[in-house]
């Protein structure tokens, strides 16, 4: 079974806690929210060393920017003191803040857990929370500490319906909107594309033409890119990109984007148009080409242990 090929720089970036309406005064989040936003995946680790303190109860928000619409996360190091129906320390992520006093506890190690996500294929772990808002808590008592939690995280991309995808197994080729040249793309469009090259080689995506509608964010129209992956390493029919690692970030106006370069041999690329049919626009028309990779890569399971950013969150 061919595997993902991933490169990946490490960035440090320190959280400080921005402190919310939500959660200043109740007993869910006494003191407040940390707030992470701008971050398309990382690791969050807390304690950053050691083990967690007696009687703390921190809170924690990602953001999700539109127009992702939610988050995957992967554990590393999940250690929080066990305990009948998780009544001493609990650990909690959610999409809806009111649901943050139902946690969870146990013990599973750094070694256990990276052995399991290796024998199930990583993204078969990957916990998915939809929504603009994932919220974490930690709670503990007097009493037992443990070393806490290392998860990574990355952002989540809608997907079209099945159906709604073109696959391309081809050593070069064109992709484009619908009747490029002659009429404006269509509202209500969605579609996919994967390109996939043959084990070894990476993916150039180069732009002949680029016009979309300019939208804050890009949440209208938009064109983005991610590498593919199969989403259980037995099974290669199951191909998707929604997870993948970003290559090109929602993109719309009419500046022509840069040359694409993937890490691994299958690349996602997602074109979507909203219901404005008096906002459509010229649309987008791209070559690409592959060739043998003449990168040292890694495998996409261990690609998302070291994801493109590393966040450290430290109590405060």
């Amino acid at each position: 079974m061919p595997s993902l090929k991933r490169i990946f720089s490490i960035a440090h970036i320190f959280v400080v806690a921005n402190f919310l309406g939500k959660g200043c005064c109740d007993d869910v989040c006494p003191h407040g929210v940390t707030n992470i936003t701008r971050e398309i995946s990382g690791e969050f680790v807390y304690p950053s060393s050691g083990t967690y303190g007696a009687n703390e109860t921190k809170c924690w928000r990602i953001e999700v920017p539109k127009p992702y619409v939610g988050i995957g996360i992967i554990y590393h190091r999940f250690e929080i003191e066990e305990c009948l129906d998780c009544e001493c320390d609990t650990f909690s992520a959610t999409d809806s803040y009111e649901d943050l006093r139902d946690g969870k506890c146990g013990r599973y190690s750094p070694d256990y857990l990276n052995y399991y996500n290796r024998l199930q294929g990583t993204m078969s772990t990957l916990e998915e929370l939809d929504g603009q808002n994932v919220y974490l808590r930690l709670k503990t008592d007097d009493s037992i500490h443990h070393s806490g939690i290392k998860i990574s995280f990355i952002i989540k991309s809608d997907s079209p319906d099945s159906g709604q995808q073109t696959f391309l197994n081809v050593s070069s080729g064109q992709i484009s909107t619908p009747k490029f040249g002659s009429k404006n793309y269509p509202a209500n469009f969605d579609w996919e594309w994967y390109l996939l090259a043959s084990e070894g080689h990476q993916i150039e995506i180069k732009f002949e033409s680029f016009e979309l509608e300019q939208s804050e964010q890009c949440q209208n129209d938009y064109l983005e890119i991610r590498e593919a992956y199969y989403q259980d390493p037995n099974l290669s029919e199951e191909i998707q990109g929604v997870f993948g690692a970003v290559l090109a970030r929602p993109m719309c106006g009419t500046d022509s984007p840069r040359e694409i370069h993937s890490a691994g041999n299958m690349v996602w690329v997602h074109f979507h148009s909203d219901s404005n049919d008096t906002t459509t626009y010229k649309g987008f028309k791209a070559t690409f080409t592959s060739s043998e990779s003449r990168t040292l890569s890694i495998s996409y399971a261990s690609s998302l242990v070291i994801l493109v950013s590393l966040i450290i969150v430290t109590a405060i």
